[in-house]
């Protein structure tokens, strides 16, 4: 992940496939679902050219237009994507998402802040070159709420604490004068390691969104890669790790 500019001709592929599934690269720049039917352009209008069922409502996905997709990527993201193939496999992965078994593996590169937003509270901690622990809830921010802010778990008015319903884990290792990081999310939040990473004070390379480092260009993307998927298969019940480019 040291080059952080598209490739000519970048586009998506098909990293694994069974009966019930199919584990799909996403290129940067590219939406990962639809906004409504038919339209083109999608991870999934792209994979239900090769496998027509994934499109399907049966597949049981959040709204019918979303056909099997269980997660999405942010529009500038690239890495793996899983896509049920029938309802019942969809519905499997659904329940474990619910339950933490559905874990996701991201890389990402920051230099530090070049801008920081408005609209963070304080982090009480720091990211070290060991395994770290970010936990929030989260909150809409900014003109038609397209950003998210961090919420610290605390206490409520009434004094009773409040969950962080959203983890992610991880690692980061020095790089290019900045900070390499190996993330685990198993419940994700939109925008959830980017602005996580930005409230510990290390945005991502090429996040304008959240004030990261621009490094330069107008094929230059976003410094994070979903690289790996964990997860029980539903036909065999054994534990699957899907690696990008493994």
């Amino acid at each position: 992940m040291d080059d952080f500019r598209i490739a000519p001709g970048a586009v998506p592929g098909i990293v694994a496939e069974t009966s019930g599934y199919l584990a799909v690269y996403k290129p940067p720049r590219m939406h990962t679902a639809p906004l409504r039917e038919g339209e083109e352009g999608t991870l999934l209008a792209w994979t239900a050219g090769y496998f027509p069922e994934v499109s399907a409502a049966q597949c049981g996905g959040h709204r019918p237009v979303e056909g099997g997709l269980l997660h999405r990527l942010d529009y500038e993201t690239h890495g793996l994507v899983l896509i049920a193939r029938t309802r019942e496999t969809w519905e499997n992965f659904a329940a474990q998402q619910e339950r933490g078994l559905f874990v996701k593996e991201y890389e990402a590169y920051s230099e530090g802040p070049e801008i920081f937003p408005p609209g963070f509270g304080p982090f009480s901690g720091e990211l070290s070159f060991g395994p770290f622990r970010i936990e929030s809830r989260f909150r809409p921010y900014g003109p038609g709420r397209k950003q998210v802010r961090p919420e610290a778990a605390g206490t409520d008015s009434a004094g009773t604490r409040r969950a962080a319903e959203y983890v992610t884990e991880g690692k980061a290792v020095p790089f290019m004068g900045g900070r390499y990081f190996f993330l685990r999310i198993a419940k994700g939040f939109r925008h959830q390691i980017r602005c996580h990473l930005a409230w510990a004070r290390w945005p991502l390379v090429n996040d304008g969104v959240y004030g990261g480092k621009n490094s330069g260009g107008p094929e230059a993307f976003l410094a994070l890669r979903a690289s790996a998927l964990e997860f029980t298969d539903p036909r065999s019940g054994e534990r699957k790790r899907i690696v990008l480019g493994a």
